[in-house]
């Protein structure tokens, strides 16, 4: 009789909690950037820039003059929204342009991101008025193509009026490159990418040690690249014909990469009281697409070898 178990263990107490730690803003950076102009006032007189929804990186730069804010760095996500913007410059692109009321004139938006992936300012927006006194709201959208690293992109919106403030809002569109960018901000050993699959923003369940529904811990299903809200993690175990005997084979799927502390080991019983370290022989390793790899090992010992014989398979994880 052949049996498999697997079993998980912990090394160091494993703390975490949420990935990043509590409700924070999802994949936006607002920039609400009032110039306040009117009676024929330059746009340039005034420029001002305030931090809104968990901050922005500033850099603010006025056509005339040099206005750097403070930074502020925002890491505010997941795939598609994690990023540092680490400079944000608006422009007048007409030195000493004055507004009147139904001007038209363009304003150019320079975001720097960290991540080289694409910018979107897609509720690029402008307030306008016809009169001082009275303030219509007409939306825009722009979008930028992805950009290299530290590449500032240019974003433009237009919009009319004597008096007028344009926010800018920008969006980072596409997934983020783990392997350049934060891949674990929260520091908990489990990869961000992987927790936001399965948990919504915040949420405490996705705790490296957080018990699944499947009975196990999370990270228990990361290491094996298993469903952690199903619980059905399942292991194809066969007999394979190797010279004159044969012998268990134990296929499962890991991930590729792998940069918190895990390890994998097998041991096998023939009374399931005591166990003995065993070194199984890789026969089969294959890189999937899907960022996993798929490992096929075969017991060392044959199965005539004993009438009975149990083969476990152990999962270690510490954080980094």
């Amino acid at each position: 009789m052949l049996l498999i178990l697997v079993t998980v263990s912990a090394e160091a107490q494993i703390g975490g909690g949420p990935i990043g730690g509590g409700a924070v803003p999802t994949n936006t950076l607002r920039s609400p950037s009032a110039f306040t102009s009117g009676g024929g006032v330059s746009v340039n007189g005034t420029t001002r820039v305030a931090a809104s929804l968990g901050g922005f990186a500033g850099g603010v730069t006025q056509p005339t003059q040099s206005n750097p804010a403070d930074t502020l760095t925002i890491r505010n996500g997941y795939p598609g929204q994690l990023f540092v913007t680490e400079t944000l410059t608006i422009t007048n692109p007409v030195d000493g342009f004055s507004i009147t009321e139904n001007s038209l004139f363009g304003v150019n938006v320079s975001a720097i991101n960290d991540d080289g992936t694409a910018v979107d300012a897609r509720n690029g927006a402008s307030f306008t008025t016809s009169s001082p006194a009275a303030t219509q709201f007409i939306s825009s959208s722009f979008r930028t193509n992805a950009v290299p690293t530290d590449t500032p992109v240019q974003i433009n919106a237009n919009f009319n009026g004597a008096s007028a403030n344009v926010m800018i809002i920008v969006v980072n569109t596409d997934d983020d490159n783990y392997q350049t960018s934060p891949y674990d901000i929260s520091g908990d050993g489990l990869p961000d990418s992987w927790q936001i699959q399965y948990y919504p923003e915040g949420d405490p369940n996705s705790a490296p040690d957080a018990i699944a529904a499947g009975g196990q811990p999370n990270y228990f299903y990361w290491a094996l690249s298993q469903n952690p809200l199903i619980g059905t993690a399942l292991f194809r175990a066969e007999s394979v014909q190797h010279e004159d005997e044969r012998y268990l084979t134990f296929t499962y799927t890991r991930p590729t990469d792998t940069r918190a502390a895990v390890s994998y080991s097998f041991e096998y019983s023939t009374n399931l009281s005591q166990w003995d370290s065993s070194t199984p022989i890789v026969i089969r390793s294959i890189e999937n697409e899907d960022e996993t790899t798929t490992v096929t090992v075969r017991d060392n010992v044959p199965i005539s070898s004993s009438p009975v014989r149990f083969l476990r398979m152990d999962v270690d994880f510490s954080t980094p």
